[in-house]
């Protein structure tokens, strides 16, 4: 009866939070990875993007094609100076090059799964907008977690003389990088 009972109790437990945000990952990396688990210190070394933010505390990484299997792109965003690459940001793009009609029927189905992996997150649509400085109309979907993180879905639809490409992206945020984004990284 004992043994019984272990098992049962064991194999029926439920996570104690049900919207942790490290129950969703991109490429297989979850939010407090370390990249190194991922990539060879030399291509996290080759990936780092500075210039982003005025605030140094975080540094974006990003993967282009680089063993792949979803999306076209990789990034993370890791604290300055950490010789562990400790993911706090992740995000995937996938481009859809003068396509965008595809792009927001992928967005859809994303936002469908992540509904259900998460029913409890609150939601929140931000609806398309445009930034004519920036050459960019974008249709973003919000899930912020009880936990703390949030994870964002966006089709980006860039004008051609902007140079960018037009492309899907979903991110997955600490709540750590989520409040130095808002308070901090452009202070």
């Amino acid at each position: 009866l004992f043994l019984f009972l272990s098992i049962t109790f064991f194999t029926l437990q439920t996570p104690s939070q049900a919207d942790d945000i490290r129950d969703f990952q991109i490429e297989g990396v979850n939010i407090g990875d370390s990249l190194l688990d991922y990539f060879s210190e030399e291509k996290i070394k080759e990936g780092l993007r500075y210039g982003y933010y005025k605030s140094d505390k975080f540094i974006k990484v990003e993967f282009w094609r680089t063993n792949l299997e979803i999306y076209d792109v990789f990034s993370a965003h890791i604290k300055s100076n950490d010789s562990r690459y400790i993911t706090y940001e992740i995000s995937g793009a996938i481009l859809y090059d003068e396509n965008m009609e595809n792009c927001y029927s992928k967005k859809k189905e994303i936002q469908n799964e992540i509904s259900s992996i998460f029913p409890k997150a609150k939601k929140h649509d931000s609806g398309t907008q445009t930034s004519s400085e920036d050459k960019v109309t974008w249709d973003r979907f919000d899930f912020n977690l009880s936990s703390g993180g949030s994870i964002d879905i966006t089709c980006y639809d860039w004008l051609e003389e902007s140079g960018n490409r037009d492309h899907l992206s979903v991110g997955i945020n600490s709540e750590e990088f989520s409040q130095w984004l808002q308070n901090e990284a452009n202070k």
